[in-house]
């Protein structure tokens, strides 16, 4: 297969882990469009995955790079009322802060530099 064109309408779960947070708030949201049109349209069909994120949404920069970061209410907002139409779906979402060590590890929330971890699902309805 060249392509995903052939899956559009017939998968009925995607992971989507640890990237969307790469993009600028335009490309999130053509990803989010693109793994949209992939979803089987029946009730229970689910996206989910996790990234960092911000209690308010826009750009940061922690000790990695300078990002955008979605909130969990723009993080909702974004799948309930652009990308799908309203009642198509429900987003789920919890925020956790953790800290970074100097390693780079994440943490439970306590240390030098605290990041903001969503774990989030958009389900059919």
């Amino acid at each position: 297969m060249e392509s995903l064109t052939e899956l559009r309408g017939h998968i009925s779960a995607i992971y989507a882990s640890s990237f969307f947070h790469l993009f600028d708030e335009e490309k999130q949201f053509e990803l989010g469009k693109r793994l949209a049109g992939l979803l089987d349209p029946r009730p229970g069909s689910t996206i989910f995955g996790s990234h960092t994120a911000a209690p308010v949404k826009g750009k940061y920069s922690d000790p990695f790079m300078a990002i955008f970061r979605h909130s969990p209410e723009s993080w909702t907002q974004m799948w309930e009322e652009q990308i799908f139409e309203k009642g198509q779906v429900k987003v789920n979402t919890v925020l956790k802060e953790l800290s970074v060590n100097a390693d780079g590890k994440m943490l439970p929330a306590g240390g030098e530099t605290s990041v903001y971890w969503l774990s989030w699902s958009v389900e059919r309805l």
